[in-house]
């Protein structure tokens, strides 16, 4: 699982890289959009 997750967070550098500071933070509000139906306030 630990592979992974380093797998996951390599492709996700891979794909950031190539982005203006400008799309990584449209990128990021679009997915806090998106997640944010699923979150929960459970504690």
């Amino acid at each position: 699982m630990v592979a992974a997750l380093a797998d996951l967070l390599d492709a996700e550098e891979r794909i950031l890289a190539g982005l203006s500071r400008e799309e990584r933070a449209m990128a990021a509000d679009l997915l806090r959009r998106i997640v944010q139906p699923f979150e929960t306030n459970d504690s």
